[in-house]
């Protein structure tokens, strides 16, 4: 299945069940641009790609990498442990193409109670500009009562609340759609 001004993103480090995000992901990959950063294990996916860059980076560092060479319009990520939809796909970028949204996401099958950024689609020129997660941890003070403080960690590691808070923070709209994605792990 081609999708005009698509461009798929897949980050991949030692994946278990690459054999199956192969097969149930070849109508999207075989007829689509498709870039892979491999941080290892993931050579089977470079017949499939347009571009295929293998680097041993941290997922995050493997997206942005990713993102430079991306000309098209629109980005699916496509994480290499996940399955959607096709009908996902088509009613997503319809939504992107007719200015309806920024970002398009679903769940998972079982679900993590928010929209994954795994199988989320963008308007690449959104998600080039305002993707800069970073899983940091900081140290946070906060004032219990006059004279009381206490000291918390705070860890920015989950990627989907990070993005989706920032996407709706700088203006921009988020449609999530009643599909679920299979996750392989």
């Amino acid at each position: 299945m081609q999708i005009e001004d698509l461009t798929i993103v897949t980050p991949t480090k030692k994946e278990k069940h690459l054999d199956m995000f192969i097969s149930q992901n070849l109508e999207l990959l075989k007829d689509n641009i498709f870039i892979v950063v491999d941080s290892g294990g993931g050579e089977k996916l470079r017949p499939y790609c347009v571009l295929y860059l293998n680097e041993r980076l941290p997922f995050w560092e493997a997206r942005k990498l990713a993102y430079k060479y991306v000309t098209t319009k629109f980005i699916l990520n496509l994480d290499s442990d996940n399955v959607p939809p096709l009908d996902y796909v088509k009613q997503a970028m319809n939504l992107l193409k007719d200015d309806k949204a920024e970002a398009v996401a679903i769940d998972y099958e079982q679900p993590l109670g928010h929209p994954a950024f795994g199988t989320s689609l963008w308007k690449t020129t959104w998600l080039k500009e305002f993707y800069d997660f970073h899983p940091e941890i900081h140290d946070e003070t906060i004032r219990v009562e006059p004279g009381k403080w206490l000291i918390t960690s705070k860890n920015n590691f989950c990627e989907c609340t990070y993005m989706w808070h920032k996407l709706k923070l700088s203006g921009g709209r988020l449609e999530t759609l009643p599909y679920r994605a299979v996750h392989l792990k």
